[in-house]
Order: structure tokens, then C-alpha cells, then sequence
């Protein structure tokens, strides 16, 4: 089961079982279209080499590890 998690700053975050981080920021609900773009992002066999998504900003950003 994801974990939904919440900074003291209002920012939302998403960590799948096994996946990365997904950072949302503080209005999630406008990201989730961004949600699905990623999915094929996190079912490849790298995705353990990712160490978070972050969807706060206009661009995506894919950091990875290493």
C-alpha cells in the first residue's frame, strides 16, 4: 500500500511499495494528471534507480540515484 506523506510546509508526497518518491507539493489534486504520464516511468525495471519524481513544478524532475 502507498504511503501519502505531509511536510510542515503543506507539501504532499507519495511513496509506492517499491518505487521512488513522488512529490506532489501542496495542491496535489492539480498533479494527478501528471500521475499518469509517470506510471510507465515507474513499472520499468530502473525505477530503483530513481530516488524521487517531483511534479511540484511545471517540469518534471527525475532525480537519480548515484
Amino acid at each position: 500500500m502507498p504511503v501519502l506523506m505531509l511536510d510542515k510546509f503543506g507539501n504532499m508526497s507519495i511513496r509506492p511499495i517499491d518505487g521512488p518518491e513522488i512529490r506532489l507539493g501542496r495542491k496535489p489534486m492539480d498533479k494527478l494528471e501528471f500521475l499518469d504520464k509517470i506510471v510507465q516511468l515507474l513499472n520499468q525495471q530502473n525505477r530503483r534507480d530513481i530516488e524521487y519524481v517531483d511534479l511540484q513544478f511545471d517540469n518534471m524532475i527525475v532525480k537519480r540515484r548515484g
